[in-house]
């Protein structure tokens, strides 16, 4: 693999995470990371995954050094936003989000 393309870390992450190896996806962006230290979006794509898996220390820490290394970045700014929320929102990933209105269907005769 090419060290300085962080693209490949992000698409094998993307892969890791698309067949539920969520460590394995982190451990991708990790090594990217190593390799592309000033790549704010290595940073804000590990921060999403530390949010999804409940590690909002950790996310927060990736988030924060994506805001040194593109402080005028918009995903940086969304993302901030995402992780408040998330913080007052409780995660519970056995619950399901319930709808907020039913459609009522109307019975044939």
């Amino acid at each position: 693999m090419q060290p300085d393309n962080g693209d490949l870390y992000y698409d094998l992450s993307k892969m890791f995470t698309k067949f539920n190896q969520p460590e394995k996806a982190i451990e991708a962006i990790e090594e990217g990371l190593s390799a592309n230290p000033d790549s704010a979006v290595l940073c804000i794509f590990l921060a999403t995954m530390y949010l999804d898996s409940g590690d909002y220390r950790q996310a927060e820490v990736f988030l924060n050094k994506a805001a040194r290394l593109d402080p005028d970045a918009p995903y940086v700014q969304m993302f901030r936003s995402v992780l408040n929320m998330a913080k007052f929102v409780p995660a519970s990933s056995s619950s399901t989000p319930r709808k907020l209105s039913r459609s009522k269907k109307k019975k044939r005769r």
